[in-house]
């Protein structure tokens, strides 16, 4: 794992770990980077100039059926040693807003028969913890690491899962090709959004929460922008946009060429239905 510095570009001291990386997740203060692999190996690296504390605590999520026991859930008090190491391979981590706590998804060993947590993240107001674990997504109490509850519903695996930025909601994407919303208070399925032809892969919130695009692995790069309004209104959405982009193969592209040069005034293609 290398670190670059964003003003000079110039690479920093790597870090080895081993097997494959799986996840890196920076803290909201910008002071931390987890970095973890899939031997279960986790650095907690300090990024800032001056020195600043460990996370409070670090939340392991595990899965028997995506539901974590007791002797998968721990809360690690703060430790001086800046490297925090799991006996499980980690699928995902994530910082909740005041990075003191940092929550990680477990990949559990084949033999195990249970599925890893992906898509670890807290809700705004850092009380849930948000994973998806094979054909479901589960919510967390962030103190307890209770499930407080199970989101089922798609068919084939969750590729995406997402707080909406108010926290009254979760985005979840699917191979099953479709988009589905949640009310987190209760884990309704307030609506199942069905436009993609080809599995959805990627999932987004809008920083202020109005709008919900996902991508899926169409050839031509399909990316689907609803307002939430229209989502959440009594009738079907009127509205949607869809934007399609079709990117030539990289050995066509010189190397000041991007794949969004050669459209005209710089816009991606789009569609609007009614």
């Amino acid at each position: 794992m290398r670190l670059w510095d964003a003003h000079t570009f110039r690479p920093l001291a790597p870090r080895k770990l081993k097997g494959q990386i799986r996840s890196l997740a920076f803290s909201p203060d910008g002071c931390w980077l987890t970095c973890v692999s899939n031997t279960g190996e986790s650095h907690i690296v300090n990024v800032a100039l001056d020195v600043a504390p460990l996370p409070d605590t670090v939340t392991s999520l595990g899965s028997s059926s995506g539901c974590p026991s007791d002797s998968e859930y721990t809360r690690t008090p703060r430790e001086p040693e800046r490297q925090i190491s799991l006996s499980y391979p980690v699928a995902s981590a994530a910082f909740d807003a005041g990075s003191t706590r940092l929550a990680v998804g477990l990949f559990p060993r084949q033999r195990e028969g249970k599925q890893p947590v992906h898509d670890v993240s807290f809700s705004p107001d850092a009380k849930l913890v948000l994973g998806s674990a094979g054909h479901a997504a589960h919510i967390w109490d962030a103190s307890t690491g209770r499930e407080r509850c199970r989101l089922e519903g798609h068919e084939e695996e969750i590729r995406g899962a997402k707080f909406s930025p108010c926290g009254e909601y979760v985005g979840t994407a699917s191979e099953d090709k479709t988009v589905r919303l949640w009310r987190t208070r209760d884990g309704v399925c307030v609506a199942r959004l069905t436009e993609h032809t080809h599995a959805v892969r990627h999932l987004a919130f809008s920083p202020d929460g109005t709008t919900l695009s996902s991508g899926d692995n169409n050839i031509n790069g399909r990316v689907i922008i609803r307002r939430m309004d229209d989502i959440l209104a009594p009738t079907p959405a009127k509205r949607t946009t869809i934007v399609t982009k079709s990117l030539p193969p990289p050995s066509t592209l010189s190397r000041n060429q991007t794949p969004f040069s050669n459209d005209r005034a710089g816009r991606s293609r789009t569609k609007r239905f009614i």
